[in-house]
């Protein structure tokens, strides 16, 4: 019996679970971005068939829509009992629900590996931040967030010690889950809109932009601090 060629295979179905834009020409959130671009990106290969699914939404029921080229479904936020709040499982059945309904070959969880926690089909997490620190910059750093950073750190840390397979963006994220994580992992830097390479470099000599959201999280004041520095060397 021959071996199938690549073309009479059935193409591979993924599914996306992450937060993702409302609409394609206004992308806001990096996580969002992210998985928009890849999403365009994978769904470019005849083999690859690609769907998002979006938990936790401020929306009364399910809803689905055609957003460039691609099936997105939007689920509304559990209401889920005091436990399963503070573990961030309901949102986690939830999307379990959903995929149990489909027949996809691989799942992609962005940001958030509770969305993960029930699944058994083959799932890899792109892991985009730690919680536990940023939280610490939320709500101007509150003494009641930094009481309560122990107590987030375990929960987390137990949430990364279930994934299997785990991209991680930066070598700051690496570091930061530590030696606790005991899966397979891969260092994947997040993926740009292809229309970033068409941009034709200006440099400007001496000048330095910062593009990004302004937020105590992203450390914009180190950075002044730091050109500060810097103008010392070069006034």
């Amino acid at each position: 019996m021959s071996e199938l060629n690549a073309e009479s295979r059935p193409p591979i179905r993924i599914l996306m679970v992450t937060p993702f834009p409302e609409r394609s020409d206004r992308i806001v959130g990096g996580v969002a971005g992210v998985a928009y671009y890849l999403c365009q990106h994978l769904s470019s290969f005849k083999s690859v068939d690609v769907d998002v699914l979006v938990p936790a939404c401020a929306i009364e029921a399910p809803f689905k829509k055609r957003l460039s080229g691609l099936d997105v479904t939007y689920l509304p936020s559990a209401r889920s009992s005091l436990f399963d709040r503070l573990m961030l499982n309901g949102d986690a059945k939830k999307v379990k629900e959903y995929i149990d309904g489909g027949h996809y070959d691989l799942v992609h969880v962005q940001a958030a590996p509770e969305w993960a926690r029930f699944l058994t089909h083959p799932v890899v997490v792109t892991l985009h931040g730690i919680v536990e620190q940023d939280m610490l910059f939320r709500d101007n750093g509150s003494l009641l967030r930094k009481l309560a950073w122990p107590l987030i750190r375990i929960r987390e840390q137990i949430k990364r010690s279930r994934i299997s397979n785990l991209i991680l963006i930066s070598p700051y994220v690496s570091r930061a889950i530590g030696s606790v994580y005991k899966g397979r992992s891969w260092n994947i830097e997040n993926p740009v809109n292809e229309d970033y390479f068409a941009i034709e470099p200006k440099p400007k000599e001496h000048e330095l932009l910062f593009a990004g959201v302004v937020s105590p999280r992203k450390n914009v004041e180190r950075l002044i601090q730091a050109l500060a520095l810097v103008r010392e060397r070069i006034p």
